[in-house]
């Protein structure tokens, strides 16, 4: 009986298990859809965004050509230099990637999402 008891217990773990990691694989082909599907169209040009930071407005300039984000300037921020400095490592990323859907750097979450808001805002505009 009591072989039965664990061999019911170990068959509800294995099934559970199994589930489990089937439905991981289902959401990473959606999210892999979606990103397929948002080809994001950008008109040339200077554009102007601000995002909330930790200490207040971080705003900033994207530069767009030929379709694609060449370059982004800070323009102002009154965040602590020591996260600030930090958080401007998104920057690269975000030209490389071509996408504002980067990692926030550790330790400077908050002016990581200023700057991924503000660049939002800019590229907003350029549509």
């Amino acid at each position: 009986m009591i072989k039965k008891c664990i061999s019911v217990i170990l068959g509800v773990a294995i099934i559970g298990g199994l589930v489990g990691c089937g439905n991981k694989n289902i959401t990473k082909e959606n999210d892999l859809s979606k990103t397929k599907n948002e080809i994001v169209n950008y008109n040339n040009g200077e554009y102007e965004g601000d995002g909330n930071g930790c200490n207040g407005k971080i705003k900033v300039n994207v530069k767009i050509d030929e379709n694609k984000i060449k370059d982004i300037n800070i323009l102002s921020h009154t965040e602590d230099e020591e996260y600030f400095v930090d958080a401007k490592v998104l920057i690269p990323n975000i030209i490389e990637k071509q996408s504002v859907e980067v990692d926030t750097i550790s330790g400077a979450t908050k002016s990581s999402d200023g700057i991924i808001e503000a660049v939002k805002n800019a590229l907003a505009k350029s549509k």
